[in-house]
């Protein structure tokens, strides 16, 4: 089964995607989790002006919808707080934070089947 691209953003995007032979098959858009929150660094202490990168490296389906590899990042506040960024739950993703010009090595990460979580809330998955 392939799929449209499905473009993550600030408005849920529903695809259509083909079943053999072409014939569309409509499918409602996947559920989106709306992530933000505190981002800190290891020590405990808030990243700041930080940029914080979402990845997905290959195709994944999640409710009959093929998700098409993206890059897209959010920054964060004065006080760490994400930017809220809608993302597709069950999505296994890769996460980078760079802050005070250090990159930090990216983490694997699933997206939660919740309407809302904080971005802690990716890192606290047992997969």
């Amino acid at each position: 089964m392939v799929g449209d691209p499905l473009m993550i953003s600030d408005n849920p995007v529903s695809v259509t995607p083909l079943q053999q032979g072409g014939t569309p098959t409509p499918y409602a858009a996947p559920p989106l989790c709306t992530v933000s929150g505190p981002v800190t660094r290891a020590d405990g202490t808030v990243a700041a002006y930080a940029t914080v990168t979402f990845s997905l490296t290959s195709v994944q389906v999640v409710g009959g919808n093929a998700i098409q590899p993206f890059l897209t990042s959010r920054s964060t506040d004065v006080n760490g707080i994400l930017q809220a960024i809608n993302l597709v739950q069950g999505l296994l993703l890769q996460v980078k934070v760079s802050s005070g010009g250090v990159t930090y090595p990216a983490s694997t990460v699933m997206v939660p089947a919740l309407a809302t979580a904080n971005f802690s809330d990716l890192f606290t998955w047992s997969g």
